[in-house]
C-alpha cells in the first residue's frame, strides 16, 4: 500500500537570481507529492497567464515527476519581481519563493 501525503519541497527555489537583460534564466525546484498534484507559477503574487502574457512571451514550464522549472528564454527588466511556485494536491500544498533581478544592459554609443 502506497501512502499519500501533501507536497513537500526537497530542493526549493534559490533565494534570488540576478541576471543581465537578454539572458536566459531557469527558476527550478524539486519536490515530492503523492498523489500527483498541479503546479502553478506566480509573479508578484498573481498567477502567470501563459495565454496572455504581458511579460516575456518566451516563458515555458517544465514538469517532471519530482522537478519543475520556469524557463525564461530572454529576460527583460519587466520580468523582474517575486516568483512563487505552488505545488498542490488533494492533501495540501507547498510553496517556494524567489526574487528575480534583471540588470538593464546599457548600450553606449561613441
Amino acid at each position: 500500500m502506497v501512502s499519500e501525503y501533501e507536497p513537500r519541497l526537497t530542493e526549493p527555489l534559490k533565494a534570488s537570481y540576478i541576471i543581465r537583460e537578454g539572458q536566459p534564466v531557469k527558476l527550478s525546484c524539486r519536490f515530492d507529492d503523492n498523489p500527483r498534484g498541479e503546479i502553478q507559477w506566480l509573479k508578484d503574487g498573481i498567477a502567470i497567464d501563459f495565454d496572455a502574457l504581458g511579460i516575456s512571451r518566451d516563458f515555458t514550464v517544465v514538469r517532471e515527476i519530482d522537478y519543475t522549472a520556469l524557463l525564461i528564454k530572454e529576460a527583460f527588466p519587466e520580468d523582474a519581481g517575486s516568483y512563487t511556485v505552488l505545488i498542490r494536491n488533494s492533501l495540501g500544498e507547498a510553496r517556494s519563493f524567489t526574487q528575480l533581478t534583471v540588470e538593464e544592459f546599457f548600450c553606449r554609443t561613441p
